[in-house]
């Protein structure tokens, strides 16, 4: 619904249709003439060895990605210290900040895996954070898009900060449109 609302908002003269299945059978649908164009994950590409097939790549102010995209999560038992500590080497902070900040939104706008909600924390040359959270009705006539910058070390209040000014601008009855 994501990639589908912002294509329309970018593309309006495309029609957009869904196409299910793993990435090969996506390009094998593509090269059987079904549809003159695909988009994909890149990473997705790239994991199955094709990703001499990328032509081009959109620009995230075109495309901007799922909220968590490309972040690996790690849950273990509160009380396995020895595992937490393994799993501790493995954490990037910077990324771990940016992740929070992106969760805070999603959480602020209480969104769901259905929701047309797109959001992307980047981390500026100052240091500090910058997320970008959009919302669309899935025929974009409406869309909504905020962009704050805030603190790292409170990557939480930031995208509380993004998630309330969309929903101040009308974002829950978006969300709420589009079902569970």
């Amino acid at each position: 619904m994501r990639r589908t609302a912002q294509l329309r908002l970018h593309y309006p003269q495309l029609t957009v249709k869904p196409l299910r299945g793993n990435v090969n059978t996506r390009l094998a649908r593509l090269d059987e003439g079904h549809f003159d164009v695909l988009v994909a994950a890149v990473p997705g590409l790239v994991r199955v060895g094709r990703q001499h097939r990328i032509t081009e790549i959109l620009p995230v102010a075109t495309m901007c990605p799922p909220v968590g995209a490309g972040i690996v999560a790690l849950v273990a038992r509160a009380d396995d210290t020895e595992l937490l500590d393994l799993a501790g080497h493995l954490d990037d902070p910077g990324t771990h900040r940016q992740a929070d900040a992106e969760r805070a939104m999603l959480h602020a706008l209480q969104g769901h895996c259905n929701s047309p909600i797109a959001g992307v924390c980047t981390t500026e040359p100052t240091g500090r954070l910058s997320l970008q959270g959009k919302a669309f009705t899935l025929d974009c006539t409406w869309w909504l898009d905020s962009r704050h910058e805030g603190v790292p070390d409170d990557p939480a209040a930031l995208g509380s900060l993004v998630g309330s000014d969309l929903l101040r601008r009308g974002a829950r009855a978006i969300v709420d449109a589009i079902p569970h």
